[in-house]
């Protein structure tokens, strides 16, 4: 596992969208607050962006760019899970180092474990004795209770609640205002709907919505489940009142 960087670091972000923005503004934070964060700009692979400026902060080229940009560690901020993944085990491989974007709103717990390459937004909570992955991100307002495991590349959104020990698998997405009870479980590279609640564990590659303007039998996976996985979406979920 790399190593997760915090301070007297040139961080090089990967993606200049609404994350990516999200992470400048917390590593630029965290330098007025005298961490000796250098964020030195983007590296975005829409080539229409190259030179726009955010915080001060260039698109400074595609991904092929890096190589030639002079940084100490990485932060891939993109949304899709799956993108940050594969980048990330792509400059793994090739040796990079990741740095951890902790907004300085964050709840924190002191013992609370979080990998390298992962960014926790504003007023969102991590409690006692979790343990998060690396590369995983946490939107504004989010809440892990104590003691749950997440995996690496996984996705929180903003205002979702995950109950005490609560387990979330590798590359798992969930969405906004979603809420997991506590002890549950939900699967590798499995995706929950935004405001589902979430009341049986969730299998591994399960994409499902209990939202009420979701469609029934909602699969947000790569093709529709059947047989008895089909019938699971109705049975870990219900909707918001």
């Amino acid at each position: 596992m790399p190593a997760s960087l915090v301070g007297g670091m040139r961080v090089l972000i990967i993606g200049a969208g609404e994350l990516g923005q999200a992470a400048a503004d917390i590593l630029l934070q965290n330098q007025r607050l005298a961490h000796a964060v250098d964020p030195v700009g983007f590296v975005d692979d829409d080539s229409s962006l190259v030179g726009w400026q955010y915080l001060g902060l260039s698109v400074l080229g595609g991904i092929p760019a890096i190589e030639h940009i002079p940084h100490d560690a990485l932060l891939i901020a993109l949304h899709d899970n799956a993108a940050r993944c594969h980048l990330y085990e792509r400059f793994v491989r090739s040796g990079a180092r990741f740095a951890t974007a902790r907004h300085r709103d964050a709840a924190i717990a002191p013992d609370v474990a979080i990998g390298p390459g992962s960014i926790v937004c504003a007023r969102a909570v991590i409690g006692p004795g979790a343990v998060i992955g690396a590369d995983s991100v946490f939107n504004s307002g989010c809440c892990v209770a104590h003691n749950s495991r997440l995996s690496d590349h996984v996705y929180v959104g903003s205002a979702a609640y995950l109950g005490g020990e609560v387990v979330v698998r590798e590359g798992a997405m969930i969405g906004a205002d979603v809420t997991v009870l506590a002890r549950r479980r939900v699967g590798a590279w499995s995706r929950v709907g935004a405001g589902s609640v979430v009341e049986r564990d969730v299998p591994d590659g399960l994409g499902a919505s209990s939202a009420p303007s979701a469609p029934a039998g909602l699969a947000l996976n790569a093709r529709p489940p059947t047989g008895p996985r089909a019938q699971v979406r109705m049975r870990c979920l219900r909707p918001l009142v």
